[in-house]
């Protein structure tokens, strides 16, 4: 259950707003979300208001609110459920938002200090910006870098591991997006300092026409969780394990994936969540279950699969290739 819900019914957010701050109203109320998920007011899984009622509490445009929780999600804080509301993302920036949260300590130290010689909140966030600038000597053209994937539920959860372990903004280009020539996606592809992609589209990448010339692709390997594996792994000869993705293209990457990765002592089947849904009896034919994220977020909600032998099919990106590409990076940066 959620907790701020628990100890209050209205579901309200522990968020104020000042609009006299040089702040956008917009980012006070996405770093107050995140601030709440570091601290575990919001936890994983928890859910948000609506943007109807967060916006009445805080006397703000719903609109406003809207946009916060598209970024939030977009950044991987926060996940979408159609007819369901919005929760706090299971992503690694969430979960290294929890456990690297000493930055906020200390802001909370600073700005104490702060008050005891009267500095308004206004003012300790505009100064702190200005020394933060200061003190970075923040570069005037900062590196880009694009990532392409396919716009599925998958690629986005790969956006956001990569997004997280290079710790920079990296633009998201949809592989349909990319084989269409969208315009736009285009731009961004031939104005980036690196490309970054899966091994699954990167000779794809690589022939590609428009992209200019010597346009550097750096490809990442996918691979299934340890405790995908392990699972996977222990199950007897011939067991039955069943694959259940968003749809049945992205249950069937997640099933080849596992392939790759040498397991084939065991039967497995793939189905999207909307079969299942309409025929849940089936899944007493299988040993074990295995889902994508966004279908484990759903399942949470509507708690309509009980099964003994359900795990989350959680990707993780090759460390060797991670190192390959943050070495990348640095160099690009220095040059």
């Amino acid at each position: 259950m959620n907790k701020l819900a628990a100890t209050n019914p209205t579901n309200a957010l522990p968020i104020q707003i000042d609009p006299k701050a040089p702040l956008a109203i917009s980012a006070q109320i996405a770093e107050q979300i995140k601030l709440l998920i570091a601290f575990g007011a919001l936890q994983i899984g928890d859910a948000l208001p609506p943007t109807t009622t967060l916006a009445k509490q805080l006397q703000a445009n719903h609109n406003t609110i809207a946009s916060v929780y598209s970024s939030l999600t977009d950044s991987g804080y926060l996940t979408a459920q159609r007819g369901k509301g919005t929760f706090v993302a299971d992503t690694l920036c969430v979960q290294n938002l929890i456990k690297n949260n000493r930055h906020y300590l200390l802001l909370r130290q600073a700005f104490t200090a702060a008050q005891e010689i009267n500095i308004s909140p206004a003012e300790f966030a505009g100064a702190a910006y200005a020394q933060a600038v200061m003190l970075s000597g923040a570069q005037s053209n900062p590196l880009k870098l694009v990532f392409v994937e396919e716009q599925s539920p998958s690629g986005l959860e790969l956006y956001h591991l990569v997004q997280a372990e290079v710790g920079l903004p990296v633009f998201f280009a949809g592989w349909t997006d990319v084989i269409a020539q969208q315009p736009d996606v285009m731009n961004q592809l031939r104005s980036a300092d690196l490309v970054i992609t899966t091994t699954a589209y990167a000779a794809l990448m690589a022939h590609m026409s428009g992209l200019g010339q010597n346009k550097e692709i750096l490809a990442l390997e996918v691979r299934p969780s340890v405790e995908v594996l392990t699972q996977a792994s222990s199950l007897p000869q011939d067991a039955q394990m069943l694959i259940i993705g968003c749809d049945r293209a992205e249950a069937k990457r997640l099933k080849q994936m596992l392939n790759e990765a040498g397991i084939s002592h065991i039967q497995v089947q793939t189905a999207a969540l909307e079969q299942i849904q309409q025929h849940p009896q089936k899944l007493e034919q299988f040993d074990a279950l295995c889902c994508s994220l966004p279908v484990q977020l759903q399942l949470q909600t509507t708690k309509m699969i009980h099964h003994p032998h359900l795990t989350v099919f959680r990707l993780r990106l090759d460390p060797t290739h991670l190192l390959v590409l943050k070495a990348r990076i640095n160099s690009l940066q220095s040059s």
